[in-house]
């Protein structure tokens, strides 16, 4: 399920593809964040982090009940992905500091650029059954108006204007 995730070739049907596109992460996301292993200043906090994001994952991948019959649903991975949000900005940060110092190096553009996908959701897949080379952020532009109001909301609407 990771590896389908990371490398945006998933085709099975997800619940995120009930209240969005279907795509939990994007592998610019996951390239960046392993660049940003590069800049981990290794110190009694980061080495506690480290470790505890790899219990956590070896006890989600390791999780399974009769009931979901060893399937692990991908959100089940999000805590490990915010903690990889602090390991992705350090390569931007790093890239950025360069670009306004006048130090531009071909690595630093490649880290804006992975930044600048990772942002936008770029690549990604969409929809059910998947079309890839999608954008998460157009998706989630586009994602209101293709489906259109939500009946719940125009009866929440009408109900407090009754009151």
């Amino acid at each position: 399920m990771i590896w389908s995730e990371i490398t945006a070739s998933w085709d099975q049907y997800r619940v995120a593809n009930i209240f969005g596109t279907g795509t939990y992460v994007v592998p610019a996301f996951i390239l960046l964040s392993t660049v940003g292993l590069a800049f981990v200043r290794v110190r009694r906090f980061e080495i506690s982090a480290f470790l505890a994001g790899i219990v956590y994952f070896v006890a989600t991948a390791t999780y399974g009940s009769p009931d979901i019959a060893g399937t692990v649903d991908g959100r089940f991975y999000m805590p490990i992905f915010f903690l990889l949000v602090a390991l992705a900005v350090l390569p931007a940060e790093w890239a950025i500091r360069g670009s306004f110092k006048s130090r531009y190096s071909l690595l630093g553009v490649a880290v804006l650029a992975l930044f600048v996908l990772s942002c936008v959701g770029y690549p990604s897949q969409s929809g059910f059954k998947p079309k890839t080379g999608r954008s998460q952020a157009w998706d989630a532009l586009k994602y209101g108006s293709e489906r259109g109001k939500s009946p719940r909301y125009d009866a929440q609407k009408n109900f407090c204007s009754h009151l």
